[in-house]
């Protein structure tokens, strides 16, 4: 609380804006303390609040109208009395659930503010919940909200509020349906600008010289046809209302937010002054056909794909017009840009304090409703001080994303852009860099040229901006680069040309991320691949990288090339995702057989990344390093290889070794091989039934991969055939060695779960059938099981099988009900008329093994699961898995 009366709590010159939490909704729609900007708390007893001015703040967008939200600000202290000379002075309001939510005041002063869509149906611009004194209300703008503009009740604090003056207001297009929203009207019947509950208010309230929007007075208990004033039972209020204004007695328009925009920089069009329709602007719809910003009001308003982004005024029309307040600062004559988008012809002009307009502006096709140019009316006589510009629309229908007013006499250009460089990225990609940056730019203009002579711009990009990516070039082909600062006194001279061709068609990249490491080691998690450390996009200056390895120093990345490429490029440099929260430090090497062939020198979060572009030709291993640059500190070194490439004619691989095939049932085959090479990106599967004529099974094995099962359209009881191929982009390897296996014939399938054992004995629990020893479903390694046996090690089971089956099949390991509780220790045995047919050794909790034995002509089988560490039981929960007797 400020509890003084000499020295003043002064809130000033501050943005509330979307100041809004749909999170803390206390079970409606909107509630709570959803969009208070400035607040006092009611739960809080014993304090006194005095001696405060809120003077001149903007709140803007807190909700979207119309809804029952709480007010921008809310003097809500219980304690009658306990709030004090309060002013509130010349703020703007738009966009807010209630302007001024307040009870238990004394003394409040509510002058030059200017309120507008304020959008709780019931309540008020200005509501008052109670036992308020010596409220004086005067001087302000308020028009076009949706509910009553003061309102007074004791819903919050009991007793009569007393000594109000309400005066010299404009008051007009409150409290009903403002250009279709819903409205107090329409909820209760009733047109209120003043809404009194009965015995809420003590004496006779000075509501005269307001203007309420109609020169022969209010409604409602008058017979004028401005906006009402009525009390709860619609019968007339102890007021005195004449006399009346007959015109407006403040400004009906003014700046938008309250502030003057001045000449010499870029006022942003959605900026149109504050006053609605046929005040501020003419608009032809009736509804609003953009809802992204100023909703309420029926001018078209979406997101710009301009430079800068932000919003730009569509849906635009000849008739139609918007008025901007601004300041000049000094006589003289100006250039008016206008930053437009059209893909048609349009006109314009720009009337000046209602006087005499303009030439016309003549806005050319652009392009397309999102291609952006600026467009000039050059030559314009204006005087010092503050003047209102009508930008007025003649024909056709231009996107307007700014403008702007240039003192042509006192504006020079910026300086000559240096030092700039081209390097060629791939066959379609070339990267520029550049030097200084003048203080006086606001950005540089980027352009390309086939023949030096022609030249085409790319794009402007920012004032400090120092690179530029120029992407979908055709390969093998000399490109020429210049750039171009701009600023508020024109174009500097072009920078030095930069000459470059892009590589040639053969040089496809081939990506690290896409290849095998032989090895990869990281100070901090794991190396991944495409992705960064954390597993976020790889982003290095704003700039998002679709392929690249993330590390974290230190850390080293091994890749055995034998020589099969000519170029390395990469950007390096620490990820964004670091940024605010702490200084990393890297320094990246690139060694090539032991030599070093590029150091970065350390590099900082806020370096640009450094590009590397180097010749690998003959290497055979190259090694990836990033150190920490600071000794022993290890912090933020999220250290991206974004895009990183190797370029050249790449040879095939080898071929894969050692492969071989297993049967594992009827209609499964698993194949197994040695990687051979560390340069192919996939492997190719070929299959036969003779030996001889082959057909590819798949080719889409991922590079790392060793193995695969083979469960396409296999039949019972056949030999199949097969051989591997390693693939990159050279082309296929030869074939590995040629493998075999027969599928196992198709048998009768009898799960042990559905036998009676002779005997069963467990370590803990009983045993289960079809669920683990503790009734969940059998589960190993992320697979569900639907038949099976549960026991705790150590177990027994005995089935009298009387020499009917051939085989018995399960898998075997510790439930994964028990991950993350302990380790669990089990050894699974099968014993077939006492000899030892199957033993899994110790298994723990993340391993399987899979059982297929012979039991043709056994009598009694035994499953056995054993401590795997003796007398240690805990945690040992055995799952005999997919269970089955074949004959």
């Amino acid at each position: 609380s400020n509890n003084s009366a000499t020295d003043a709590c002064v809130i000033q010159h501050n943005l509330f804006k979307n100041n809004y939490n749909p999170a803390d909704t206390q079970g409606y729609a909107y509630s709570g303390n959803d969009n208070r900007s400035i607040y006092t708390d009611g739960s809080i007893s014993g304090g006194k609040l005095t001696n405060v001015t809120i003077d001149a703040n903007a709140f803007i967008y807190t909700l979207t109208p119309p809804d029952n939200v709480e007010g921008a600000i809310g003097l809500e202290c219980y304690t009658s009395g306990a709030q004090t000379n309060i002013r509130i002075t010349n703020n703007y309001m738009d966009g807010v659930g209630k302007g001024i939510l307040y009870y238990d005041v004394v003394g409040m002063t509510v002058t030059g503010n200017t309120i507008t869509h304020v959008g709780d149906v019931w309540t008020g611009v200005f509501r008052d919940e109670g036992n308020s004194q010596n409220v004086t209300i005067q001087y302000n703008n308020v028009y076009d909200s949706y509910g009553p503009v003061l309102r007074i009740d004791q819903r919050a604090a009991p007793g009569d509020s007393a000594g109000y003056h309400f005066n010299n207001n404009n008051v007009f297009a409150d409290g009903y349906s403002v250009h279709g929203g819903i409205s107090f009207q329409q909820q209760t019947g009733i047109n209120a600008a003043v809404y009194i509950d009965p015995n809420s208010y003590n004496g006779t309230i000075d509501l005269t010289n307001n203007w309420w929007g109609a020169a022969n007075g209010p409604s409602g208990a008058y017979s004028g046809s401005g906006v009402g004033i009525v009390s709860e039972n619609k019968t007339p209020l102890a007021a005195t209302v004449s006399p009346w204004a007959s015109a407006p007695v403040v400004a009906t328009e003014t700046a938008f937010m309250g502030f003057t925009p001045a000449d010499g920089a870029p006022i942003q069009a959605e900026y149109y002054n504050t006053g609605g329709i046929n005040i501020a602007y003419y608009n032809t719809s009736a509804t609003d056909p953009g809802t992204v910003f100023r909703n309420g009001e029926t001018v078209g308003l979406y997101n710009s794909t301009d430079t800068g982004g932000g919003f730009y005024v569509g849906a635009t029309a000849p008739g139609q017009w918007l008025d901007y307040t601004v300041n000049i600062t000094a006589t003289g004559t100006y250039r008016f840009d206008l930053r437009v988008a059209t893909s048609a012809a349009a006109t314009a002009h720009l009337p000046i304090d209602g006087a005499t307009s303009t030439a016309s502006i003549a806005i050319p096709n652009t392009g397309g409703t999102n291609k952006w140019n600026t467009v000039s009316l050059n030559n314009l006589s204006l005087t010092s001080g503050t003047h209102t510009f009508r930008l007025y629309i003649d024909s056709g229908s231009p996107n307007i994303n700014w403008f702007q007013f240039i003192n042509t006499a006192t504006s020079v250009p910026p300086s000559v852009v240096t030092s700039l460089a081209a390097t060629a990225a791939s066959a379609s990609q070339i990267n520029l860099t550049w030097g200084n940056t003048s203080t006086t730019q606001s950005g540089v203009k980027v352009q390309r040229s086939l023949d030096g002579t022609n030249w085409t711009t790319l794009a402007t990009v920012g004032a400090s901006t120092n690179d530029y990516i120029d992407s979908g070039l055709t390969a093998g082909t000399s490109y020429s680069y210049r750039v171009i600062a701009t600023g508020l006194g024109g174009d500097a001279a072009a920078s030095n040309v930069a000459t470059i061709a892009t590589l040639p068609a053969s040089s496809v990249p081939t990506y690290l991320s896409d290849l095998t490491w032989g090895s990869a080691t990281a100070g901090y998690g794991t190396v991944q691949k495409d992705k960064t450390i954390v597993g976020n996009a790889i982003t290095l200056n704003g700039v998002a990288y679709s392929k690249g390895l993330g590390t974290h120093a230190a850390s080293t990345v091994v890749y055995q090339l034998g020589g099969a490429y000519t170029t390395f490029q990469s950007d390096v440099g620490i990820d964004d995702e670091e940024n605010g929260k702490g200084i990393g430090s890297v320094d990246f090497q690139v060694i090539g057989d032991g030599k070093v062939l590029f150091d970065s020198g350390v590099l900082n979060n806020g370096n640009p990344p450094a590009h590397i572009n180097i010749s690998v030709a003959g290497v055979q291993t190259l090694t990836l390093i990033a150190n920490n640059g600071v000794a022993g500190s290890i912090d933020y070194d999220h250290a991206d290889w974004a895009g990183a490439a190797l370029y050249g004619t790449p040879v095939a691989p080898a071929a894969p070794l050692n492969l071989a095939a297993t049967a594992l049932s009827s209609s499964s085959i698993q194949l197994t091989w040695t990687a051979n090479s560390a340069s192919q990106t996939n492997y190719a599967i070929d299959r036969s039934t003779d030996g001889v004529n082959f057909t590819t099974l798949t080719a889409s094995i991922a590079a790392t991969a060793t193995s695969y099962t083979d469960n396409a359209g296999l039949s019972a009881n056949t030999k199949y055939y097969y051989r591997v191929r390693a693939v990159n982009s050279a082309g296929s390897s030869g074939n590995s060695n040629i493998a075999n296996a027969t599928t196992q014939q198709l048998f009768t399938v009898t799960y042990v779960s559905d036998l009676t054992a002779v005997s069963s004995t467990t370590g803990w629990g009983t045993i289960q059938k079809d669920k683990s020893i503790v009734g969940n479903p059998l589960t190993l390694n992320g697979v569900v099981y639907s038949k099976g046996i549960g026991t705790h090690a150590a177990s027994s089971i005995t089935y009298n099988i009387g020499g009917a089956y051939s085989y018995f099949v399960s898998d075997v390991g510790i439930d994964q009900e028990e991950d993350g509780k302990g380790q669990g220790y089990v050894d699974f045995q099968v014993v077939g008329d006492g000899k030892v047919l199957f033993d899994s050794g110790v298994l723990t909790n993340d391993q399987v093994a899979h059982i297929n034995v012979n039991v043709s002509g056994i009598q009694s089988l035994t499953l056995i699961a054993n401590n795997g560490v003796a007398d240690n039981i805990d945690y040992d929960h055995a799952d005999w898995a997919g269970t089955e007797l074949l004959k």
